[in-house]
Parts: structure tokens; C-alpha cells; sequence
């Protein structure tokens, strides 16, 4: 029987698919204004009206209000204090509070915004605009050429063959001379979420080294407790990690630092760096609000602990000009952080329709802070790689900077895996990632504004963005690279008997235009203070960069050809022509690890261990101790090491062994250790919910039931379960939450459908399985449901139990939308014939009666058990009088699949010598208890 659904502009109503929309856009914060970039003047908003929270302002007082007073001022409007913002950054400029207020609904927004700018403790006030992710991807395969934006010209000659490429953005030809950054440059992504334990992006995730992770304490008092890789200001939590959807920001993620030279998926335009989230976007609208303390967070950790965030990304933009993102951007510039933004997909001129934060200039000022001194703006155009500007993209000769790779770009996706996705949103972070990889190259930390000026400098003249964009060229890094002088050290770390590569860039040395030049460094030690001459050669013809080697020995100095060290020596290499300088230091001590810790649950071990240093991690681990043949790694260096081991076999000893190798290359290994996995419990809980909290609905009614059970957070860990996996479990309860794009993905199919076949027994909790899609098969032959009808339901309502059934009797479920729900989604269900439906979802449209469905086998002989509830079951109260509440109805789903649970009789005893009779209440949900016995 054919299976349709309604179409109802539903979920995608929040996320515009568009063939060739910007991959992540924010679709309206004010109308279409005219705002150039130079010169830029304050716009006034025009009578359209962009997407707004309804009902809510924000409003920026003066720095002399309290949070009493603007409660006090807010209140004399008849407005409602929702929050208060006032971020580090915004203290440290000297701003007041910004406060979110609710206003009165039949009050229009202008008005309420007309009335708030005449009071003389406010500064603005200004709507709390939406912002809207928007993905798109063209091909979900790996395809040759998709990372053409990293190719080259190869003159001269770079990479393998079939990887030339000239509109790419030649980060190939810097890998070649031996840039390929360093992890003491950090970039931050304000984007949604990124997938941090991504194999190709794990060694790159920042880990803050001013944070205790876990402990619940703002250690380092920047106003976010546990902020180990960043904040989520959606969620407003630390959890930069939410699921598959957030694979905008893992995309953009890979292109700016995916780690190259391993083996493994694609490369970013850096392959070593420090990636930093601030996620704003989620499954939830992004606001105004969000996007000013995302900003502001980047702020702050420059100023708070002097690292060298160069750049953040900010592939989305809007319609519209807010003075608070402008205050926050300007706050940026002032820090030395340059803002890189995507021009927008509108096909549209920005010089006239402008788009932000990408028309935003740093060197205006507003009315609550003064103009930086440079523009830290870079708005970025995209082309595809026949080197055209992009159909989709926007461009403007003043207000747009450069263009960049932007369609078919190839990178990282949750789960482990790897997309092409299109859009200005994908051009954006090439950009990025270049000024990172330029920042690395000097030794020096580099000024916001030279890095903007080498990077627009070198771009390449392009016809395509001739007139359309400022530099009416595109990017070439490489260019950028070769076009500053510098002498660069490939570690900042040596063992003393380590090779050190040495790279000068100095167009002026390039004195023939048909053979290879040469230059010569110095170099020396602490222990050999009298330098080495070392001739560097020049990497092609025409570079103008040289490179060349000199080889460390331990020991004291002699007139050799070596450069002898000691451990802690400083090495020092100098490039007398220009006087350029770079450091580094001798290491032969390994790290000292302590604190080796095993946490075992019946599948799953935590291994945690510290060291003394920043050191990689890796576990070695068997069920002998001779025999540790399997191990898990992370090339990222941090001082706290945190590995999760998989797919262990309950009630079994295991050994392992941790190693660390510090930067230097220096090896520590602890002695061999031992774990024993817990037992297997009857149930076990797979948490597919995208990221959300929803498990919090599970944990109630299975603790309430006394039930245990282990948990698999598909989010936390990156991948979900296998059959094999499955197999240790009498029941799988399974939950999609919310989650409508990826709820049963083929892979779960495969392994649910092989447990099933083992006989397994599965309770599947997903308003959206028929949404996002299964199998004809699938369907059929394990959810058990001939034909069904999409969304029915869209509205708190009634179900009812289907008398006799042994979940469904007397049951009269009020079904309540659930906190991060935004709508109901009930299908209606036809029960295959060997299945039957058991709660009714009582929508009078309806053709089919039934929202949920059950199926027993023949479990003597090996057949399996389902229930399938297309109501949330987050959605069934835990409050309500038994059987109508939530534990209820889950001791009925156990029950129903594996069979009774311990029931719970209690007895109230007379006391001694009164002739009275006891008290006996029996528990309704233990059905095998015999009353009468009783």
C-alpha cells in the first residue's frame, strides 16, 4: 500500500532548502537598507518587518544603571525584564546593561522602541532579530576535485597529480614550503555546533587550559563554568556538540583547520590550529541577543588570557543593521580580531542591499562605542571552480572584500563522515582559515590590520569579480605567505637530536627569474653560542621562499657541522639580511603521567590520566596483558587526557596501558593496568535525540521503575550502536526526540533489524521516523505498520488505550508538547496484520485511529517483540495519577516485551494485640501479582 505524507511547511519552516542558497544564512534581521560600508552611516529601520522574537526588545541602558534601576525604567513602560547581558567585553568597554524585555502584544514594536530611545538612561533599543540556519548540500559522496578550493596553479608544482586548480586558494603550495600553521593560533567559529571528537578534527579542538572540566566552577571567571571547548549561547550551556545537526559549523570547522598529513578525509587550509565555538545556532531560532555574547565571549578570552585569536568566522548573515552587533564587532577590532563574514547568497549587490554583519564597518563608530582604527571586517564573495562568482552569491565593489571557494566544497560532517556543501558560508572559512595560516608563518604575533592588508593585498585579479568585489580578486594564501618577509622554524620544540627545517620568505633574495636562489641563516644554541652558516635554497623558481635543515646533537659544542644542544637550551635562528629572528627550545624529558584512572561500565570504559606537559594521548588495551593488540588515540595535546573505549564485552577483565608523546616527540608510557566491565543489564537506552535533553524523560520513568539500564548518547559519542552492540541487551529502547532530518538513519536500520532478527525487543519513542524516512522493509517488517498518514497531530490532545491491551488498557494519556518541542507531529498508523494498535490518537481527520503500534513474535521459537509510539513519549506527564503517568506506561512497554518487572506490595500491619485488619495496597503496573492470593 502506498505511504504519503502531508506536506505542511512545518519544521523547514525555520531552515529555508534552497538549491542554491548559502549553506548557513541568517534570512532577516531588517529590511533591505541602504548602507554602504565606507562611510558608513547609521541606518534608519524601514516600515517592513524583518523576523523578530515577538513581543520582545532589546534595550541597552547607560553604564551608570543598575540592574534595579533598568527593572525599575522597564517596568514604567509596562515592559518585562526577560534578562540581563552585560559580558565581560561590554564591562570592559565601559557599556551598560543590555536587557532583554518582553513588551505588551497590542503595542506596536516601533513604538515601544520610540518611547524607550526618548528616556535619557537609554542608550537604543532595537528588536531581538531571528537568525536562521539554512543548509544546503549538493552531493553526498566524495567526488574528484572537491577540494579544489585548497589547489593551486601548481606553478610552481604542488601536490599530486589531478590536484590543480588555479581560482583555488593555493594552500597546497604553502603546505609544500612546510606551512601548514600551528596550534598556537587560535580561530573562533560563531556557527552551530562542530562534532569535536570528528577524527579529522579532534587533534584541533581548543581545550581551555584556565578551565576545571566538570567541576561546575567558573575557573577562570570569564562568566561560563566549564567552558572546556567553547559555549553554546543557544542552549546557553557548555555542550558545543549537539548532534548531526550541527553539521554546518563542523563543516565550516574542516575547512579552517581538518588535520592534514594523516591519512584520513580531507584537510583544512590549516593543519594545525585551535579551533574555538561559540555556537548560536541550534535547533532553535539563533537571536540577535545570542550573536552579541558570541562575539563578545571571543572578546573576552583574548583579553582575559592573551592568546592569539586572529580571526573568528561568521559564515551567515541578514537584511538588517543592529547597533548592538555593530558595538560587539567594534569590541572585537579593539581586541585585534578580525571578523570574517560571508556576503550572503541573496544574488544581490551589498553596496545597496546590504547584509550584515558583513557591511558592518569596525572604523564607525555608534552612539555606545567609539570606531577602531581599522575596518576588521573581511567580507567574502564566492566563486565555483571554473573561477565564476557563484550564481547564488552576493558581491559589492566597496562593501564586499575578496572571494573565495565557496561551491562544491568538500569537508567535514557529523557523524564522522563528509559532505560537499555550496554557499558563501563555505567561502567564508577559506578565509579564515589563510589568515591563520599567514599568523603562523611569523614569529611575531602579527597586528589585526597587517594581516587584513597582506591578505586583500595578494589577492589574485580575477575577471569574474572585476567591479564586484573591492580587491576585484580572489584569495591566494600562498601570495599572502611569500609576499611578507619572515624566517620560520617548522616546531617550537626540538629533542636534542631532532632535525630542525628552517623556511625564509624574502621576494628580494629571488635575484634570477630562471634558476633557484640561495640564502644563508644562522643558527645556534645556549650549549654552541658561536652560529652555524646554513644555506637555505629556494622551493622553486620564482618564490622567493628558501628552505633548508640543520641537524641537532646532544652533547657539549664542537667544530662540527652539527649544532650540539642540551636539554632546555634555547635554539635561535637569525637571518642577518633582514635581521629576522625565531625561537625555540631543546626538550628531552618525557612527560610525567599520574592519576590513571579506569571507569568502567558493561560496554564502555572511561580512561582518564594527567600529565605534567601537553602531550598527545593514546590507550593500549586487551584481554591480556601481553596481548594490548587494540588501542584509541587523539592527537591533540592537552594536559588532561579523557579517551572513551567501545565496544567491550560485559563482565569481562581487561588490561591497557596509556602512552603520551609531548610535542618534542618525547614518549611516556604508564605500567600496565586492569578493568572489569560491569554486568550487562536488561535494557538498554540508546539517546538519539540530536543533542537534546530528552533523556531526561527516560531516566525518570526507568529510576522511577527500579529498572537498570545503561545509556548510549549517539551525540556524545558520535556514532550509534551496532548490532552488536544491541546484542548484549534483552531490550533497546530507542529515542529520536525532536530530531526530524536523521532520525532512523540506514545504518541504525541495519542494526536494528539485525537485533530484531536475533530475537531483540525494542521500544522506538519518534514522532519523525516516518519524516526523516526508513525502509518499504523496515517499515513493514519491524516497525510493523502497513500504511500511515505524516503529522496528524500538531496539538496538545487526548490519547487512549485500547481496553484489554496490556499497555493500552485504561489508559487516557494527556499529551503535553514537550519542553524543546516546537510542534507535535503524531502520525496516524495502519497496524500491519500480525500487529495492533494500542493508543489512540482521537484527531476526528483521521483515517487510520490508531498513533501507536505493538508487535509480539513467537518468543519461544525466537521471535522478537516492537513497540512503536509516534506520540513522544516525552509528552506523557510523570505527574498525572497511575496509569496515565509516565513510569506507568514504561513498566507496561517493559512488561509487554520482556516480561514482569518486581511488583511492589505494601502492607500496613495492625498493631500488635488490636484486632485490626492490614492495609495491602498492590502496585496496578505489576500485573502477574495474583490480588487474590494476595
Amino acid at each position: 500500500m502506498t505511504s504519503f505524507r502531508r506536506i505542511r511547511g512545518r519544521k523547514p519552516s525555520s531552515f529555508s532548502f534552497r538549491p542554491t542558497a548559502e549553506s548557513l544564512e541568517i534570512r532577516s534581521l531588517l529590511s533591505g537598507l541602504s548602507v554602504g560600508k565606507p562611510g558608513m552611516d547609521l541606518p534608519q529601520p524601514e516600515p517592513s518587518q524583518p523576523d523578530r522574537v515577538p513581543n520582545e526588545l532589546l534595550v541597552q541602558f547607560k553604564p551608570e544603571v543598575s540592574r534595579l534601576q533598568a527593572s525599575q525604567i522597564a517596568a514604567s513602560f509596562g515592559l518585562e525584564v526577560r534578562s540581563f547581558t552585560q559580558t565581560a567585553a561590554m564591562q570592559a568597554s565601559g557599556q551598560g546593561l543590555l536587557v532583554r524585555v518582553g513588551t505588551p502584544a497590542n503595542v506596536p514594536q516601533q513604538q515601544s522602541i520610540n518611547q524607550l530611545q526618548q528616556h535619557p538612561r537609554i542608550a537604543f533599543a532595537e528588536p531581538n532579530y531571528i537568525y536562521y540556519p539554512d543548509y544546503v548540500s549538493n552531493d553526498p559522496s566524495y567526488s574528484d576535485g572537491s577540494l579544489w578550493g585548497m589547489y593551486s596553479n601548481d606553478n610552481p608544482s604542488a601536490g599530486p597529480g589531478g590536484t590543480t586548480n588555479q581560482f583555488g586558494s593555493a594552500a597546497e603550495q604553502a603546505w609544500r614550503d612546510g606551512f601548514i600553521g600551528n596550534r598556537g593560533l587560535y580561530i573562533g567559529v560563531l556557527d552551530t555546533g562542530i562534532q569535536l571528537n570528528h577524527p579529522d578534527l579532534a587533534a584541533n579542538i581548543w581545550v581551555n587550559p584556565f578551565e576545571i572540566a566538570g567541576d561546575g566552577i567558573d575557573n577562570d571567571g570569564n562568566g561560563y563554568a566549564d567552558d572546556v571547548n567553547g559555549w553554546d549561547f543557544n542552549n546557553d550551556d557548555n555542550s558545543v556538540y549537539d548532534g548531526p545537526s550541527d553539521d554546518h559549523g563542523t563543516h565550516v570547522a574542516g575547512t579552517i583547520g581538518a588535520s592534514g598529513g594523516n591519512g584520513t578525509g580531507v584537510a583544512g587550509v590549516n593543519w594545525n590550529v585551535n579551533l574555538i565555538s561559540a555556537k548560536f545556532f541550534g535547533a532553535n531560532a539563533a537571536t540577535l541577543e545570542m550573536a552579541v555574547r558570541a562575539f563578545d565571549y571571543m572578546t573576552d578570552l583574548k583579553n582575559r588570557h592573551g592568546i592569539n585569536l586572529v580571526a573568528t568566522n561568521n559564515s551567515w548573515s541578514g537584511g538588517g543593521y543592529a547597533q548592538s552587533l555593530h558595538d560587539a564587532a567594534i569590541r572585537h577590532a579593539r581586541a585585534d580580531i578580525l571578523l570574517v563574514a560571508a556576503a550572503s547568497n541573496q544574488s544581490a549587490d551589498n553596496d545597496t542591499t546590504p547584509r550584515y554583519p558583513a557591511n558592518l564597518n569596525t572604523t564607525v563608530g555608534t552612539s555606545t562605542e567609539t570606531a577602531a582604527s581599522y575596518d576588521a571586517v573581511i567580507a567574502v564573495a564566492s566563486l565555483d571552480s571554473n573561477g565564476a562568482l557563484s550564481g547564488f552569491s552576493s558581491f559589492g565593489a566597496t562593501t564586499v572584500d575578496i572571494g573565495a571557494a565557496g561551491a562544491g566544497v568538500l569537508s567535514t560532517v557529523p557523524v564522522n563522515s563528509y559532505a560537499v556543501f555550496d554557499g558563501t558560508s563555505m567561502a567564508t572559512p577559506h578565509v579564515a582559515g589563510a589568515i591563520g595560516l599567514y599568523a603562523s608563518v611569523h614569529s611575531t604575533v602579527q597586528s589585526a590590520a597587517s594581516i587584513r592588508a597582506a591578505i586583500l593585498n595578494s589577492a589574485v585579479p580575477t575577471t569574474s569579480l572585476n567591479g564586484k568585489v573591492a580587491t576585484n580578486g580572489r584569495l591566494n594564501v600562498y601570495n599572502a605567505i611569500r609576499s611578507s618577509n619572515f624566517i620560520y622554524l617548522d616546531k617550537s620544540v626540538y629533542r636534542s637530536n631532532g632535525l630542525v627545517t628552517m623556511t625564509v620568505s624574502h621576494a628580494a633574495a629571488n635575484t634570477s627569474a630562471t634558476v633557484v636562489n640561495t640564502v644563508t641563516v644562522q643558527i645556534s644554541s645556549t650549549t654552541e653560542s658561536s652560529p652555524l652558516n646554513v644555506t637555505l635554497t629556494e622551493t622553486g623558481v620564482n618564490t622567493g621562499v628558501f628552505t633548508g635543515t640543520a641537524q641537532l646533537a646532544p652533547g657539549a659544542a664542537i667544530p662540527d657541522s652539527l649544532l650540539q644542544v642540551l636539554h632546555a637550551d634555547a635554539i635561535i635562528a637569525v637571518y642577518p639580511s633582514l635581521g629576522l629572528i625565531d625561537r625555540a627550545v631543546v626538550d628531552d624529558f618525557p612527560p610525567v603521567i599520574s592519576n590513571v584512572l579506569a571507569t568502567a561500565a558493561s560496554s564502555t570504559a572511561d580512561i582518564t590520566w594527567d600529565t605534567d606537559e601537553p602531550a598527545d594521548e593514546l590507550v593500549r588495551y586487551g584481554t591480556s596483558p601481553g596481548s594490548l593488540t587494540q588501542s584509541t588515540s587523539s592527537a591533540a595535546l592537552r594536559s588532561a587526557h579523557s579517551l572513551k573505549i567501545t565496544g567491550l564485552s560485559p563482565s569481562t577483565v581487561y588490561f591497557y596501558q596509556v602512552q603520551s608523546t609531548d610535542e618534542a616527540g618525547n614518549i611516556a608510557v604508564s605500567q600496565i593496568e586492569s578493568f572489569t566491565t560491569q554486568s550487562a543489564p536488561d535494557i538498554l537506552f540508546v539517546d538519539d535525540d540530536n543533542g537534546a535533553a530528552d533523556e531526561q524523560f527516560f531516566d525518570y520513568a526507568l529510576l522511577a521503575n527500579q529498572v537498570a539500564y545503561d545509556t548510549w548518547n549517539v551525540a556524545a559519542l558520535g556514532f550509534s550502536p551496532t548490532a552488536a552492540d544491541l546484542a548484549s541487551y534483552k531490550m533497546v529502547i530507542w529515542n529520536t526526540g525532536y530530531d526530524f532530518s536523521s532520525a532512523i538513519l540506514p545504518a541504525d536500520e541495519a542494526a536494528i533489524s539485525a537485533y530484531l532478527d536475533n530475537g531483540g525487543r525494542i521500544y522506538i519513542s519518534g514522532q519523525d521516523v516516518f519524516w526523516s524516512g526508513v525502509s518499504a522493509n523496515f517499515q513493514t517488517s519491524y516497525l510493523k505498520v502497513a500504511d500511515y498518514f505524516d503529522d496528524l497531530v500538531t496539538y496538545d490532545h487526548t490519547e487512549t488505550g485500547i481496553a484489554g491491551h496490556p499497555i493500552g488498557r485504561n489508559l487516557s494519556l494527556t499529551a503535553t508538547l514537550p519542553p524543546g518541542f516546537n510542534s507535535f507531529f503524531v502520525d496516524e498508523l495502519l497496524p500491519t496484520p500480525d500487529a495492533e494498535g494500542f493508543l489512540l490518537h482521537n484527531d476526528p481527520s483521521g483515517i487510520y485511529p490508531f498513533s501507536s503500534v505493538s508487535y509480539r513474535g513467537d518468543y519461544d521459537n525466537g521471535g522478537f517483540g516492537m513497540v512503536f509510539t509516534t506520540l513522544p513519549f516525552e509528552s506523557i506527564s510523570p505527574f498525572d495519577v497511575a496509569p496515565n503517568d509516565s513510569a506507568t506506561v514504561m513498566r507496561r512497554i517493559i512488561e509487554y516485551l520482556i516480561g514482569p518487572l518486581p511488583g511492589t506490595i505494601d502492607i500496613e500491619l495492625p498493631v500488635y494485640g488490636l484486632n485490626q485488619a492490614p492495609l495491602i495496597t498492590v502496585r496496578d503496573s505489576a500485573p502477574n501479582v495474583d490480588y487474590f492470593a494476595v
